[in-house]
Order: structure tokens, then C-alpha cells, then sequence
């Protein structure tokens, strides 16, 4: 069976509604997170896009009236509109009853409800709360676009927007959640309701008897479960943002009496230590805008500059919120200050030559006391900064009344000390010589204050050498510095000037052409030559120079060593002079390292065997018969154990001859052995000769050692290493 329906609303009510719901929402979702980020001081979303779409949808709705309004007039479809608000405007007894006993209603079903007309008296508010909020929130929003900053139309703003909140969300309750009017939704989409419907709540309309049976308007149920959600979604939402954070917000929110939901954004932080949040019609006006007397009687500073037309503020026209705007958060600059553009001569303070160069912080940037806490911050400050004299900008680094006078020495164009017009030998008492007049002011006048800044004194020093510079000897002279130093250098003459006759130690050889640090040794933590010891220095050899003899010798270095070089041509010692082992021909020619051998501790020079057997071991070897590694391969030599060294070698020949060792072979046997030992040395130069092109070189001097000490060994070794090596080289030639 077909449901039989009832139209209630023409297709120009579905349209009109459909849009106005839409810019509705709109406007409702807009202006409620943009309360709640302000109330909470969160940016969800930015504040900027959000409060520029609902100034757009506001005007939409005020344009979307407008053309409803002027279209009525021409079009009969549209006119159904005036007939609506007339109902709406129409009130009888029974519909205040209806008002009083829907509370109960919800409560306690069983109590009825007078029957209505088209509208129901809840309904009928609906209409008349939406036609005033609109209204009122149109005209307000209108005003707070030209004239921002009342705060009237801002109060009148808020209050339209609560109640149209609260009965916009009654509305959607009944329309979308409630069982009982939540059929009526489909005559907002086709313009008709089951008849049932009307029959059950708006049993005026028709012309049928009004049924006496009691219909529930209002179901209890829901609308708890609905009241749950909403408050667990809440609570989730205190979670998220914190629940002691959400505290601290709603103290300060109630503090401000619920005016940080008013403001767009916090306030900087100069005006939030003097201003509260409450205490806003200390800057706004109610019906207008923020006045700049508001302005000036806090900044007195402009006022004068106002009043007296001077400085740049002086010249300036219009109200201060041409160039300030507040509202932009604790950190936000409202000063507007262009520091490129901006030109400095509108000041009372104008720029030329180094002032101009400065970046604006040099000189604007302050310590201002905090008012909330005892300490200072430190800000940019544009105006009211003293300019007076030098000093209201500049320390005083010479703290002396003597020196306030500034542009005696200084110029305003560089205050380098290139720059000074303050000449050292014509305007003080203290004449520059010398390495003195190197030196940078801060060397002499560089010191520290009680409070440790910075100080640079220009009177009352001393002329002395002890006013300025500490003792660097410690004590250790008795004389003026003068006597060794002077302003011209205070280190490069000292070594001939000093070492005289008179210091008990004059340079000489060596000596001479040492620097001073050689002797003079710094302290460990003191790099300069002053921390070292100059008095009463040891002047003995042992005090500066290890012994590299690790005290084997007995007397004095200077016996063998002079200050004209230590070894070499300028060394004094003399083998025959100074020890017990003269040197013969033999040993006249050889160079300290062939007998005196290096060892860890230090070369050896006493005690040394005086034996020919401790140096010429190799033929003392060969006479044994032992080839090293001291393998014995052959027989001993007949005269090993017999004759000494010096009875076939002449100490006083550095090149004995043949013909003198063929000698001392026939002196001691016959002519035959003399010739022997010619036919043998024959034989051992054709050995040379071929060992020459085959062997290596320190080979060959280790058979020639062995030669005449031992021919048994000698000849055959000497035949094994040419052989072998005449088989290798064939070998590797095949």
C-alpha cells in the first residue's frame, strides 16, 4: 500500500533552505574552531584562512538575503517566504503552553502536547532566533569590517552566534537524530512528509478532526546516548590536548572573563606586561575604533613628539593604526619599521659619516626592566634614546671625568687610532722611542675595572720600566734595565753587550754563534728567554753538555776539546800525548772508529788491548786454520803460536814491500823460502786477476787477509770460489 504524503514546503523553500543550510554550516564550523583555537590558543588550522572563508560566507549570506528579499518582491513563488515568517510571528496561548510543557514532554511522555499548525512553537523560535541572529550577527559583522576594533559589535557577534548555536544544534538533533521528527528530513529534500506525520504533529493543517491519542514528540533515549558520545568525544579531546594544559587554559580563559576567545591573537609582549586580557577598553572603544589618544597616554614619549612636531613621529598624520596592529602574537614586531627604506634625517637625531654605516641594533638595541619579574631584557627601542653627548650612546672606556671631552682626540667619522687627532709625544708626558712606538695603545693602557669591563686609562701611570713591565729575571740582576735593554730592541744586542770579560763567562768559537735559549733554558711552563736562569750559572763543560765518554776519561774536556769546534782540525788531542798506545806508521793513518768501536753506552776508548789479535781477527782466524763461522777447515799455519806480528810486519812501514817480507822470510830461514815467497805472491796476483771480473769486491778482500797466513787454506779457497763461480756463470749462460 502507498504511503500517502503530504507536500509542506514548495520547491523555493527546498532551494532557499538547501543554500541557506549550506552557508549556515559554513559560517557555524568557521567561527567555532576559530573560537575554539583563540579560547585554547591552538593553530589547528590557520587562523588567517580560516577567518577570511567566514567573512566570505558572511557576506554571501548577507548577499544570499538580499536577493531572497528583493526576488520576493517581483516573484508570487517567493512570496510563500513573508507567509512563513508570519507564522512564525503568529502566537496563541496554546503554543506558550506548548513551550512550557515540551520539557516535561521529554521527561514524562505521558504528558501531551497542544496540537500544532504548520509550526510548532519550537519550531516558530527556530524561525524568528534564525531571522535574528542573522540579522544580528549581518549587521555586526558589517560593522566590524568598517570599523574594526569596536568591541561592541564584537560582544553582539558572539552573543547571535550562541544562541543561533544552541537552537541550530537543537535543530539538527530533532531533524537527524530524534525518532519521532526525524521523518520530517525528506520535506527538506522533496518538499513532502508522510501524512502520518502531519496527522502526528501538525494535525492543524489538515481538515480532519484533531485526534484526542497523546503522540511522542521527544524520545529520551537518544538524546542520552547522543549526550554520552558528545562526552566521551570531549574527553578524548582533553586527552589529546592535555589535561593540565586544558586546565591552564580555562584559568586564563576565565580569568579574562572569556575574553581570549574575543581576541584574533595574543598580544605582544610590551603590551601584555601592562594590559590584561580583561582589561580591553584600555586600548578599544565600543562603537569605534581604537583611538590613538588610547595610545598616547601610555607612550608619553610620542606625545611629546606629537605635540612639538618634532622627530619623525612629529610629521606624521592619521590614527596609529594606520602603522600598528596588535594582535599578532608575543613575538611579533608591530612596529612596521622599514630599516632599508627608512630615512633617518625625519629623526631628531640625523646620520653622517660613521654613525650612518651602523645597522640599527648598534644603537636602538636597550635593557628595559621587565615588570612581571626583577630583571632586564633586552628589546629595540626606536624612540626616546638620549643623544646628547658621546657618552649617552657610548662608554666611557677611560672612566675619568678628564676624558668626557670626547672629540678631543676622536672624530665622528672613525674612532680608529689611525684616526686620532691625540698625539702621544705632543699631548702627554711620555715621549714613544723606539719599540714603544710599535706598540698598540691597549698595550700600556689595557686594563680591568671592578666590574670587569673593559678599561682604558689614560692618566696616572708611572714613567718607569717597573710600572708597566713585571720583573721577568725574578730578582736575579741588581742593575736598571736600562743597563742591558733599551727601547730600540730588548734582545738582539744582548749577547755581545752582556757576555764580557766582566760576566765572569765572554763567547768565543762555538759559543759564540749559539743563541740564547742554547744555555739560558726557558722555564718548563714559560716559553720566553726572561723566565730563564742568567745568574750564577755553572760554567763548566758538564753543566751544559752530557759527557759522551760516559766518563772514561779522567781529565778535563778542555785537554782534548776547544770552543772553536770539538772534533776535527780543532780538536787537541793527540794519541802520542795524551795516551799510553803511540802510534806507529801503520796506525798513524786510521780514522778513531777502526780501533775505538761504537757501542750502545758510547764509543770505547779506555781500556783497549793493545794486542794486534783484538783488531786483525780475520788473520788471526786464517792463521788457526778457521774459516768463518769459525769452522777449523784446515791446519794451522806452521808459524801460528811461534812468531809474533812484528816479526814479518814493520810497524814503521805503512806500505811494506815484497822485497822486505821476502827478507824477513830468508832472515829467518834461507834463500830458498825468499823465493818461494815471490813464486806465491805471483800466483795470488793471477788469483786477483781473475777474481777481479768474477767475484764480488768484499770477497776478494777476505782471501787476500788470508793469503800468506795460511797458504794450506789460502790456495785451495782460492781455487773453490774462482771454480764455482766460472761453473755458475756457464751454467747461466747455457
Amino acid at each position: 500500500m502507498t504511503q500517502q504524503k503530504y507536500r509542506r514546503f514548495t520547491p523555493a523553500e527546498v532551494v532557499l533552505h538547501a543554500l541557506q543550510a549550506i552557508i549556515y554550516i559554513t559560517l557555524f564550523l568557521t567561527g567555532f574552531i576559530l573560537l575554539l583555537q583563540r579560547t585554547f590558543q591552538i593553530d589547528w588550522i590557520s587562523p588567517m584562512s580560516l577567518s577570511i572563508l567566514h567573512r566570505i560566507m558572511g557576506i554571501v549570506l548577507i548577499a544570499f538575503v538580499l536577493q531572497v528579499f528583493f526576488t520576493s518582491l517581483i516573484t508570487p513563488s517567493f512570496r510563500i517566504l513573508w507567509s512563513t515568517i508570519v507564522e512564525a510571528l503568529k502566537w496563541r496561548p496554546s503554543d506558550i503552553i506548548w513551550l512550557i510543557k515540551a520539557p516535561f514532554h521529554f521527561l514524562f511522555h505521558r504528558i501531551s502536547l497542544p496540537p500544532s499548525g504548520k509550526f510548532n512553537p519550537g519550531q516558530k523560535l527556530n524561525i524568528l532566533v534564525v531571522l535574528s541572529t542573522v540579522t544580528g550577527m549581518s549587521l555586526s559583522g558589517i560593522f566590524m569590517l568598517v570599523v574594526p576594533g569596536a568591541l561592541l559589535a564584537w560582544y553582539i557577534h558572539i552573543a547571535c552566534f550562541i544562541c543561533g548555536s544552541i537552537l541550530f544544534a537543537i535543530h539538527l538533533y530533532l531533524s537527524l537524530v530524534n525518532p519521532p521528527t526525524s521523518k520530517s528530513i525528506t520535506g527538506m529534500i522533496t518538499g513532502f512528509v508522510p501524512l502520518q506525520y502531519i496527522r502526528d504533529h501538525h494535525p492543524l493543517c489538515l481538515d480532519e478532526p484533531v485526534p484526542e491519542k497523546n503522540h511522542v514528540h521527544l524520545h529520551r533515549l537518544p538524546a542520552i546516548l547522543l549526550g554520552i558520545v558528545v562526552i566521551i568525544i570531549l574527553l578524548l579531546g582533553i586527552y589529546v590536548f592535555g589535561p593540565d594544559r586544558f586546565v591552564l587554559q580555562g584559568q586564563q580563559w576565565a580569568q579574562s572573563r572569556g575574553m581570549l576567545s574575543l581576541m584574533p591573537g595574543q598580544l605582544t609582549l610590551s603590551h601584555a606586561e601592562v594590559i590584561t586580557e580583561r582589561e580591553c577598553l584600555k586600548c578599544h572603544n565600543l562603537k569605534s575604533r581604537p583611538a590613538s589618544e588610547k595610545c598616547i597616554e601610555c607612550h608619553e614619549i610620542i606625545a611629546e613628539r606629537i605635540q612639538d612636531s618634532s622627530g619623525y613621529h612629529g610629521k606624521l598624520t592619521g590614527p596609529c593604526t594606520d602603522c600598528h596592529t596588535e594582535h599578532q602574537g608575543p613575538d611579533a614586531d608591530i612596529r612596521s619599521l622599514d630599516k632599508v627604506s627608512f630615512n633617518h634625517q625625519q629623526a631628531n637625531f640625523h646620520l653622517s659619516e660613521k654613525h650612518a654605516s651602523l645597522p640599527c641594533e648598534k644603537c636602538h638595541k636597550v635593557q628595559l626592566p621587565e615588570l612581571s619579574m626583577a630583571k632586564t631584557t633586552t628589546k629595540i627601542r626606536y624612540i626616546g634614546i638620549a643623544h646628547d653627548t658621546c657618552l649617552t650612546c657610548h662608554k666611557n672606556f677611560h672612566q675619568d671625568s678628564r676624558t668626557e671631552e670626547c672629540l678631543k682626540c676622536h672624530i665622528s667619522n672613525s674612532w680608529q687610532r689611525e684616526d686620532l687627532t691625540f698625539d702621544h709625544n705632543r699631548d702627554s708626558r711620555f715621549v714613544l722611542r723606539g719599540k714603544h712606538i710599535t706598540l698598540v695603545c691597549e698595550k700600556c693602557h689595557n686594563t680591568s675595572s671592578d666590574s670587569g669591563d673593559k678599561l682604558f686609562r689614560l692618566y696616572d701611570f708611572g714613567m718607569e720600566c717597573k710600572d708597566c713591565h713585571t720583573d721577568p729575571h725574578a730578582g736575579q740582576f741588581e742593575q736598571k734595565c736600562n743597563d742591558c735593554h733599551s727601547e730600540l730592541d730588548w734582545t738582539s744586542p744582548l749577547k755581545k753587550s752582556f757576555h764580557t770579560v766582566d760576566s765572569g763567562f765572554p763567547l768565543d768559537g762555538k759559543h759564540a754563534a749559539l743563541t740564547c735559549e742554547k744555555c739560558h733554558i726557558p722555564a718548563k711552563d714559560d716559553s720566553r728567554l726572561s723566565s730563564a736562569k742568567f745568574a750564577g750559572l755553572d760554567t763548566k763543560c758538564r753543566s751544559c753538555h752530557e759527557d759522551p765518554h760516559n766518563a772514561q776519561m779522567s781529565h778535563s774536556c778542555s785537554t782534548c776539546h776547544s770552543e772553536q769546534g770539538w772534533k776535527g782540525m780543532n780538536l787537541l788531542f793527540s794519541h802520542n800525548k795524551h795516551s799510553v798506545f803511540q802510534l806507529d806508521s801503520l796506525h798513524a793513518g786510521l780514522t778513531c772508529d777502526a780501533c775505538h768501536i761504537n757501542t750502545p753506552q758510547a764509543t770505547r776508548y779506555r781500556p783497549i788491548e793493545k794486542h794486534c789479535e783484538l783488531c786483525h781477527n780475520a788473520q788471526t782466524l786464517a792463521m788457526q786454520g778457521i774459516m768463518p763461522p769459525k769452522q777449523k777447515l784446515f791446519e794451522s799455519d806452521p808459524h801460528w803460536g811461534r812468531l809474533a806480528c812484528i816479526d814479518c810486519h814493520d810497524t814503521n812501514i805503512t806500505h811494506q814491500s815484497t822485497e822486505n817480507y821476502a827478507a824477513r822470510c830468508i832472515s829467518c830461514h834461507n834463500t830458498l823460502y825468499g823465493k818461494l815467497f815471490y813464486d806465491w805472491s805471483k800466483i795470488f796476483l793471477e788469483y786477483n786477476s781473475k777474481a777481479a771480473s768474477l767475484l764480488e769486491n768484499d770477497i776478494i778482500q777476505q782471501l787476500n787477509k788470508i793469503r800468506f797466513h795460511n797458504l794450506q787454506m789460502a790456495a785451495p779457497i782460492w781455487k773453490d770460489a774462482i771454480n764455482n763461480n766460472i761453473k755458475q756463470t756457464d751454467s747461466g749462460t747455457r
